[in-house]
């Protein structure tokens, strides 16, 4: 993905498609502080009706 297309993303949110979400997840996977990617890639998470529990939420283990 260009620099362009992530422009474009932001711009025009109606064109996140499951095609992009493999792809930002990718670059969130390669640039884990890129948080504009990671914006994107949340937003396309939630445009498509994915949960986002397991990409906002750490994993934490139960205290007893």
């Amino acid at each position: 993905m260009r620099a362009e297309d992530l422009y474009r993303l932001m711009e025009e949110p109606s064109e996140l498609t499951e095609g992009t979400l493999l792809e930002l997840r990718r670059i969130v996977e390669d640039y884990p502080y890129f948080q504009v990617a990671r914006m994107l890639y949340l937003k396309n998470l939630a445009v498509l009706n994915l949960s986002l529990i397991h990409i906002s939420e750490p994993t934490r283990q139960a205290e007893i």
